[in-house]
């Protein structure tokens, strides 16, 4: 049950997820794949999203997987907004085959974290450790958004939204829809 004050909810902590971004080579990416146009689109309306929480809802916390695209532009917005980040990530190898500047900034975003950086793998990749990264985004949020398209049923993100409905079924959830740009608000009595 979510508290609220006024007539907002009260929100410590959102956490999100969403696609990754699609290769600047690629004339014809992958559906689960971001163009930049549509992360530069997430962007910004995460900006306003996250003032109105923050200034609305008492959100002081942000909580990011910190995967390329969707997870590292939350990560980004919400430090810039002021909020604490925690950073949920499958294990200190999550960016080991990104771009040398992928990885830079990967690391920033970890010390960002500080002592809120949760590694649930160890040192080796072990997939399984996404799911337990996945399950701790979501278990520490009081509020999430995604930004998944409809029409894929795969995927890290997609298996992300179905643990989401399973364990937190109640949960308020903002659904961002990059081929249509829209946002699926949860119930009107926000904002």
């Amino acid at each position: 049950m979510t508290t609220t004050w006024g007539p907002y909810p009260v929100l410590p902590t959102i956490g999100g997820t969403g696609h990754r971004p699609a290769r600047p080579d690629d004339p014809h990416p992958p559906p689960d794949r971001l163009t930049s146009d549509e992360l530069d689109w997430l962007r910004r309306e995460l900006t306003t999203l996250v003032r109105l929480w923050r200034d609305h809802c008492g959100t002081t916390a942000a909580r990011s997987g910190l995967a390329l695209g969707v997870d590292t532009v939350w990560a980004q917005v919400a430090l810039d907004a002021g909020l604490r980040l925690h950073a949920d990530c499958p294990g200190p190898w999550q960016a080991n085959t990104w771009p040398a500047d992928d990885q830079a900034r990967w690391r920033d975003l970890r010390a960002a974290a500080g002592p809120r950086l949760h590694d649930y793998g160890d040192a080796h990749y072990d997939v399984r450790a996404y799911d337990m990264r996945n399950r701790g985004l979501i278990v520490g949020s009081d509020a999430f958004f995604t930004c998944l398209r409809p029409d894929v049923r795969g995927g890290g993100t997609w298996r992300c939204t179905q643990m989401l409905r399973r364990l937190r079924p109640d949960m308020l959830v903002w659904r961002f829809d990059p081929s249509t740009y829209t946002i699926a608000d949860p119930p009107p009595r926000l904002f």
